[in-house]
């Protein structure tokens, strides 16, 4: 039994809001969302084509085609589907080649998360409709 002046010193000290009032239970325990292991690959994937795409024209040697191709590779199916749209829609507006690019990128990798997300989702749905 403990002495009822004694303190706990493992014990977490209470997280306090404003005013010096203990913060909501819901508050305190809310936690970030957790990504699936699809979505990790799929950053993962998209990271390392944004790098290649973007460092492949610093490099003189040999492994600069490679970054071109494997960035071209990797932002597969958005480069296609956006690339020419953003183009042509960026096109005698002013707006420099560097900045069409970096739009271009940022378009073919919102594409493919978008066709991402699509594909999840059908995999989910056939894997439902198999299970019952």
């Amino acid at each position: 039994m403990r002495a009822s002046g004694a303190v706990n010193i493992l014990r977490r000290p209470r997280a306090l809001g404003r005013g010096g009032r203990p913060l909501n239970a819901s508050v305190r325990l809310r936690s970030m969302p957790q990504l699936s292991w699809a979505w990790r690959f799929f950053l993962a994937v998209e990271a390392i084509a944004v790098v290649a795409d973007l460092s492949y024209g610093y490099l003189q040697n040999a492994l600069g085609p490679f970054l071109w191709g494997l960035g071209f590779i990797l932002t597969l199916p958005g480069a296609w589907l956006v690339g020419p749209l953003v183009e042509r829609a960026l096109w005698r507006t002013g707006v420099g080649l560097t900045s069409t690019y970096l739009i271009e990128l940022f378009a073919a990798v919102v594409c493919n998360a978008i066709l991402w997300a699509i594909g999840l989702w059908v995999i989910r749905r056939v894997r439902r409709r198999d299970a019952i």
